[in-house]
């Protein structure tokens, strides 16, 4: 009779230990996935800095180009990465641009670079072929007067700050493979890219940690 006692008292303790773990669970990944809609970027107008942040990366300077090449409402493969022009129109824009440079303001360090827009849906985008969490590049009148640009991830965006020439990067807390430049009838053009994945744990692995370990707490407080 004791026997019987005990074994019905185990099952009940493992029913309701697994109701409110699953229970748990689901709380942890409602929260997860509100955390998962906004991402974290950490901004950076000096090379050296980025690089020591990221370590690792890779990078495309276009100087592989001897003529130019457009992708003026086209794609165009540069390897790691594809150039998609958008919209019906680009002014043009959205090319690769072999010294001379179109304009001398575009020019960045004498070699092919990128000649891009950002009017509003006539916008330029970076798709990568594989998920990366940090991104940079050198710009030249980008953002400088009366246009801007921005940088779209996802739902998130970056503003750029006033950088007539010089770098600009930026590292992520969640991966991302699409960049838009997305702006007010902004032209300008942009050379050594660089980008990589940098080794953070994402939200939604934290809050999984936390879930088992709150499990596991319960299980152990119980018993």
């Amino acid at each position: 009779m004791v026997s019987q006692i005990n074994k019905k008292n185990a099952v009940n303790f493992l029913r309701s230990t697994t109701v409110k773990s699953l229970a748990s669970i689901a709380v942890l990944s409602t929260l997860s996935a509100g955390i998962a809609e906004a991402a974290n970027f950490t901004t950076f107008t000096d090379r050296a800095d980025w690089e020591a942040a990221v370590g690792s990366f890779s990078e495309e300077d276009f100087n592989d180009f001897t003529t130019e090449v457009s992708f003026e409402q086209s794609s165009l493969d540069v390897g790691d990465f594809t150039l998609v022009g958008l919209g019906s129109r680009s002014f043009g824009r959205n090319f690769i641009d072999v010294p001379p440079a179109q304009f001398s303001v575009f020019n960045i360090d004498g070699t092919p670079n990128v000649n891009a827009l950002a009017f509003f849906s006539d916008a330029t985008r970076l798709d990568f072929d594989s998920p990366i969490t940090a991104f940079g590049a050198d710009f030249a009148a980008i953002s400088n007067g009366f246009f801007t640009t921005e940088f779209v991830i996802g739902s998130d965006a970056i503003d750029i700050p006033d950088t007539p020439l010089g770098f600009f990067g930026f590292v992520s807390d969640m991966s991302f493979s699409e960049i838009l430049f997305q702006g007010t009838g902004d032209g300008f053009s942009f050379d050594n890219v660089v980008y990589g994945q940098v080794s953070t744990p994402e939200p939604a692995s934290i809050l999984g940690l936390l879930a088992f370990g709150a499990i596991g707490g319960s299980m152990l407080k119980r018993k």
